[in-house]
């Protein structure tokens, strides 16, 4: 799956407050240490075959994507983008796995989890520490869950579960609206703290 480069010029209607981006998705399979070990393997298993007369056969490779005939990309950078309204956060690039046990986790920070340009992690009153987790499915499409959030997360304006349930996998697709919490008052200091609020481009 692969978001948009560029920062659309005009948000949807439905986001007065703006956000912060997932711009790119890129595939690093072709650079992985994987791939060069598994190509020199073939070239040896191929080498070996040609000179005992026998087939040549595949050895160790990914499986391809039936449609397309390629590999699909084992993992997947995204790009977060943080825009004038949304809760302020430094820009990301989170490396995204393809399986949920290997799904990056959102949430709130911690002195053992602070936010890095690399992580999902904001320090934000309305995230909860285990907020959601997001990773990619098998059609290298984005896929988010809501693990027991307090204050929830929405795609389009769609709660995708109740305070404290986990909700179903959802999909993510260019051009939805990820809210992570909702909007609350810091008594302390009697200010309203923001959530962020990602366009997905």
């Amino acid at each position: 799956m692969s978001f948009a480069n560029s920062i659309p010029s005009i948000i949807p209607s439905s986001s007065t407050l703006t956000s912060p981006i997932i711009t790119t998705c890129e595939n690093i399979n072709e650079t992985s240490p994987y791939k060069q070990d598994n190509q020199q393997q073939q070239q040896n298993n191929l080498n070996q075959t040609r000179s005992s007369g026998t087939s040549p056969t595949s050895v160790g490779t990914p499986k391809e994507n039936s449609n397309t005939g390629k590999q699909p990309p084992s993992k997947s950078y995204c790009i977060l983008t943080p825009c004038s309204n949304s809760h302020p956060f430094e820009e990301r690039r989170i490396l995204v796995g393809r399986s949920e046990e290997n799904a990056v986790k959102i949430g709130r920070s911690i002195v053992r989890l602070q936010p890095a340009h690399s992580n999902a992690i904001f320090d934000c009153k309305v995230l909860s520490r285990n907020h959601a987790i997001l990773w990619m499915n098998d059609d290298v499409h984005f896929i988010i869950k809501d693990t027991r959030s307090s204050n929830g997360t929405f795609i389009n304006n769609d709660r995708l579960s109740l305070s404290g349930e986990e909700s179903e996998p959802r999909e993510l697709f260019s051009g939805d609206i990820l809210q992570l919490g909702v909007e609350i008052v810091d008594n302390a200091k009697k200010d309203c703290v923001h959530y962020p609020l990602i366009y997905l481009g």
